[in-house]
């Protein structure tokens, strides 16, 4: 998911039981719907349970983000940056996690068209931007041609 679709997303568009996240306000401007993985599954649980309440900048600055609001917070730069610096991570972008999700797929042996789907990406080129491979994926993926020799 995009930055802006993960700080948008609300408690109705998220489906526990059929384990799918539904997005409505996408860059593209169509609507998609994403499945959970476990882990993503058990993550959303376990925030559902913690029932966080959204709190005010300020006295004069309410919080105007919706009341079924997942993440009750309209950015990340202050917690995201803290963390970055606390990991001794530098020249990371809340992107680059998208772009590690495409690339892990693409290594993975995930077809263009899947991670296309997968990211809300317009074109199948766009995906392909993403999707570098690895010396090792690109080594493995020729090795279908080896002739099988049988061993006498």
């Amino acid at each position: 998911m995009r930055k802006g679709e993960q700080y948008g997303l609300r408690w109705s568009d998220v489906d526990l039981q059929r384990r799918v996240i539904t997005l409505r306000d996408t860059k593209n401007g169509t609507s998609r719907t994403i499945p959970m993985i476990d882990d993503v599954l058990k993550a959303f649980q376990k925030l559902r349970k913690l029932n966080l309440e959204r709190k005010d900048r300020a006295v004069d600055q309410p919080n105007r983000s919706p009341e079924d609001i997942v993440f009750g917070i309209g950015d990340n730069k202050r917690w995201w940056e803290t963390a970055l610096q606390e990991a001794n991570i530098r020249n990371f972008r809340w992107h680059d996690l998208r772009h590690t999700f495409c690339s892990r797929l693409a290594q993975a042996g995930v077809s263009l068209k899947v991670i296309q789907e997968a990211a809300g990406h317009k074109t199948i080129a766009m995906s392909a931007r993403y999707a570098h491979l690895d010396h090792t994926t690109l080594h493995n993926a020729m090795s279908v041609l080896n002739r099988k020799t049988s061993k006498d």
